[in-house]
């Protein structure tokens, strides 16, 4: 469940759950937020990433929408996601 600027609650049926704090960043604007994150997580799932990681690269998506005008940004791909992560999460996917 996202909760905006408060991050997100994680929850699966083998009993993995917790709480993801949002990184504070600079918001220009929140239009397709949400979308940005359910790609990213999805992206995740389909490569076999834990539900964890899952949920940051959805959050990595996220931030990269927040932060441009478009509603889906034109440059995000495979590249700028690992970026961001390792920029937000510290670690390489």
């Amino acid at each position: 469940m996202t909760q905006g600027e408060k991050g997100i609650i994680l929850k699966n049926k083998k009993g993995e759950h917790g709480v993801l704090p949002a990184p504070k960043i600079e918001v220009i604007d929140v239009t397709g937020a949400g979308d940005a994150f359910i790609s990213g997580f999805l992206y995740g799932i389909h490569n076999g990433k834990p539900l964890v990681t899952a949920c940051q690269l959805g959050i990595c998506c996220s931030i990269i929408t927040l932060q441009t005008k478009e509603t889906v940004c034109s440059n995000l791909n495979e590249q700028l996601l690992k970026q961001t992560y390792a920029q937000y999460f510290s670690w390489e996917v």
